[in-house]
């Protein structure tokens, strides 16, 4: 597998957007980088978003090549660049690095139950990817709220070692205020693909 056909398949440029939104938010805390510690736990949730992220872009792609061989044949890598097996690899090696990535960010916050929403995204991505997507408006919603969800996780792990009193109060509902954002925008948008494909 070349890497341009790597990279394509991870759709990198949504990936490196995501990895800039929760860059902005999490150095919007006024402390910034305040110590190794909060630069692990930065690097860590970027890590398990972006492999997790990733991973269903994959798994999506390998479910829908039937449908993307009829909307958009150009575009098609998997069975045609990429095998379905080397496509089940990749997603494999995605999933685990960004599972067990959230699973040691949340056991170093001492909050090892998060691990646990780590676990469930990737599962509900799988199934996103397999039956989900096919029901109106239940496949727009779960992308959108992962999206909105993957803002909130920010204030989540980066609160959790914090006492900003009324600055984390203000926070919060900012971010909550843009994860509401995000998740209206991109059901807007996903609408209007599914539109477009008809």
């Amino acid at each position: 597998m070349k890497i341009q056909h790597f990279l394509q398949l991870i759709r990198y440029k949504n990936l490196l957007m995501l990895a800039f939104v929760q860059a902005i938010f999490w150095l919007s805390f006024n402390d910034n980088f305040s110590s190794t510690y909060d630069i692990v736990s930065f690097i860590l949730l970027i890590q398990s978003t972006l492999f997790l992220a990733a991973a269903g872009n994959v798994i999506n792609d390998f479910f829908d090549v039937e449908t993307d061989r009829i909307n958009k044949p150009n575009k098609v890598l998997v069975g045609k660049v990429i095998s379905g097996k080397s496509t089940l690899l990749v997603y494999y090696i995605l999933n685990l690095f960004g599972v067990v990535s959230g699973i040691v960010l949340a056991y170093i916050q001492d909050k090892i139950i998060y691990g646990l929403l780590f676990i469930i995204i990737s599962l509900i991505l799988y199934y996103y990817s397999k039956y989900f997507k096919k029901i109106a408006l239940l496949g727009n919603f779960i992308i959108s709220f992962f999206i909105a969800l993957s803002i909130y996780f920010v204030y989540l792990f980066k609160s959790l070692h914090f006492n900003y009193s009324e600055f984390d109060n203000i926070f919060r509902n900012q971010i909550l205020v843009y994860s509401l954002l995000a998740f209206l925008l991109n059901f807007i948008r996903e609408i209007v693909k599914d539109i477009e494909d008809v």
